[in-house]
């Protein structure tokens, strides 16, 4: 798909949906997209752990 033909449904999409519920799509196929990546390579997720839990401990 061509990006500005893209950039049209989106905005279509924001104006139907409002902007709230497009963050909330959004955010949620971001996650999920995250969770497979870190998924197919155990050795990422092992990273991720890790720093998350440094990151936690700071705090």
């Amino acid at each position: 798909m061509k990006r500005r033909t893209f950039e049209m449904r989106e905005k279509r999409l924001a104006e139907l949906l409002g902007e709230k519920v497009l963050w909330g799509f959004e955010s949620a196929v971001t996650e999920e997209s995250k969770k497979q990546e870190l998924e197919s390579t155990p050795d990422l997720l092992e990273d991720h752990l890790f720093i998350h839990v440094e990151e936690t401990i700071q705090i």
